[in-house]
């Protein structure tokens, strides 16, 4: 569901409120740096985050950081919409806690998608938890939605990983297609996405 009233919009609001760097208590960053060993990596609405230097640390070959703030400490305060129209910018493209913030959703999943060569890595805190009762989040994404969002702007699902309580669920091809289909109400949500 969008939300439809007291939305915060964080792409025309300055300040570090909403853009605080996630706590790594379900081991995110490790997921991710298992998919960019050795790639090029652009991190899409960067904000205040320390995946940059993890990824370095695990094996990425570069990590360019983007957000539209021009206040954030990021390499690239260019628009993704901007970026995507100049084509490839990375191997791997990232973007963690950020997809709930956007409003043209579609439009910027299929900026993500033009702007990677080969991944897509997205992580979203679920609408199993709050539905969009968050006034940062415009919309809380269930598994399945994520996927068609991305599957519409052209890539394809490899990889999907989520929380059911205190149990972390992974599967791969179509086992992550089925299961992205059959849950619902699970928080957080990562998916790896072949361009």
């Amino acid at each position: 569901m969008n939300r439809t009233s007291g939305f915060i919009d964080l792409a025309v609001t300055p300040g570090i409120e909403g853009r605080q760097p996630v706590p790594e208590k379900y081991g995110w960053h490790n997921w991710i740096a298992g998919f960019t060993n050795g790639f090029s990596v652009l991190d899409v609405g960067a904000g205040c985050s320390t995946l940059k230097g993890d990824l370095l640390a695990w094996g990425a070959s570069k990590v360019t950081t983007q957000d539209p703030c021009d206040w954030c400490h990021t390499d690239v305060h260019t628009d993704v919409l901007e970026l995507a129209e100049n084509g490839i910018f990375a191997d791997v493209v990232t973007s963690a806690d950020v997809l709930e913030h956007i409003v043209d959703y579609g439009r910027w999943a299929r900026a993500l998608v033009k702007l990677a060569s080969r991944l897509v890595i997205i992580i979203t805190p679920g609408g199993g938890g709050s539905l969009s009762a968050h006034v940062y989040h415009y919309h809380e994404f269930v598994p399945d939605e994520v996927v068609q969002l991305f599957e519409a702007a052209g890539a394809r699902l490899h990889a999907i990983r989520f929380f059911k309580g205190d149990t972390s669920m992974e599967a791969v091809g179509e086992e992550a297609r089925r299961l992205a289909a059959k849950e619902i109400a699970v928080h957080p949500l990562g998916f790896v996405f072949q361009v």
